[in-house]
């Protein structure tokens, strides 16, 4: 982060919801990203533009061992390559699970992400480039057997639902519909379903329960405008989830 408005409004919106930021680097010259979006009000769906003028990764050698070591769970995706890798070699000594979003192949290295992660979330158009398949099931088994120590792997496919292999399920795939929702905003949605899953996985839940309360947790913000504002705490995901069993 900089030091310019938006990098300490950032900081100040983290902080306000109790993440610890004092393993932020700070550099004058660096700025967060920044995203416009525009939603669609008849359908729900959204355009992002995002800004990555002024961002600097954390590099290789600014990834500790204390600094990983002090973590339940590490979450890495497709940017910051090379310290993700670092930071992955880490988690991997320590035993520390590993979950991974990837959207993209365009950043240098970023394939060599996916067979390191112990439990891999990605988007049905990033599996479909990946394994050539077509049916998400196989997408699935695809994307597992690249590594086979890996814990899961999931493909989402929005109103779809997602395919996943895991858990109890073990080599078999299974369809998780998604929850049925009047959609008014999917802005952050794959995110909210990511972070609901790591969260699970640090507090050491099965990886079937992972995976419902991910899904319950990312219908219920697409039911709500904004990013952020929609994003529903595990008591809300809890209560949604016993209505909708």
């Amino acid at each position: 982060m900089g030091d310019d408005d938006l990098s300490n409004y950032t900081l100040d919106e983290f902080a306000r919801e109790g993440v610890d930021c004092s393993p932020v680097l700070r550099r004058s010259s660096a700025r967060p990203i920044h995203s416009r979006i525009i939603v669609d009000r008849t359908n729900g769906q959204r355009s992002i533009m995002a800004s990555f003028a002024g961002v600097q990764w954390r590099q290789a050698h600014e990834i500790s061992a204390e600094l990983i070591g002090n973590c339940r769970v590490l979450f890495v995706d497709h940017h910051a390559v090379d310290g993700g890798l670092k930071a992955i070699e880490i988690a991997n000594a320590k035993g520390i699970p590993v979950v991974a979003d990837i959207e993209r192949e365009s950043e240098p290295r970023a394939v060599e992400l996916a067979p390191l992660v112990d439990h891999l979330i990605v988007g049905i158009s990033f599996a479909l480039r990946k394994t050539g398949e077509t049916e998400p099931a196989r997408m699935v088994q695809a994307l597992r057997a690249l590594s086979a120590g890996k814990a899961c792997c999931v493909v989402t496919a929005g109103e779809r639902g997602c395919w996943y292999s895991g858990g109890e399920s073990d080599n078999s795939v299974i369809h998780q519909p998604a929850y049925p929702v009047q959609v008014v905003d999917t802005t952050g949605c794959g995110d909210v379903f990511h972070g609901a899953y790591a969260a699970c996985i640090a507090r050491a839940e099965p990886i079937d329960t992972a995976v419902k309360v991910a899904s319950a947790a990312a219908a219920i913000k697409a039911a709500h405008p904004g990013g952020r504002a929609g994003i529903p705490n595990r008591a809300a995901v809890d209560a949604f989830l016993s209505h909708n069993q």
